[in-house]
């Protein structure tokens, strides 16, 4: 029956008494049994498991602690690299940009990007 099926493959009911019924109606009866039991325990709860596991990863992935963690890296990135833009602008050493060195930087296009990506137009 479905439930001696059922039986079979949670562990309910061991296999010996579940098959000796069925292998009296034929020995392919009983193989078709244990094919069945096999397929389950192989295949279908694998697959299973993995759609489990596939998703708890995906949970961990998306986590917004770890997203947030993230943007706050890729923000001090792109002030670390615009700050060496303008260190290497500051052509006399002074520590501090003239109007002239300024303008100068703000004509790249490329800087203009980054200084937009952190939140300066």
């Amino acid at each position: 029956t479905m439930l001696t099926l059922f039986l079979g493959i949670t562990g309910g009911i061991t296999w010996g008494p579940a098959i000796e019924p069925i292998v009296r109606l034929g020995p392919f009866y009983g193989f078709v049994f244990c094919a069945f039991v096999a397929f389950m325990l192989f295949c279908m709860l694998n697959v299973l498991t993995g759609i489990f596991v596939d998703a708890a990863i995906q949970t961990a992935v998306n986590d917004r602690d770890n997203i947030i963690q993230r943007q706050m890296q890729e923000k001090k990135s792109l002030i670390n690299m615009i700050k060496s833009v303008f260190e290497t602008t500051d052509v006399d050493g002074s520590g501090c940009l003239s109007r002239d060195e300024f303008d100068g930087l703000l004509a790249n296009h490329e800087v203009r990007f980054l200084l937009k990506n952190i939140g300066i137009d």
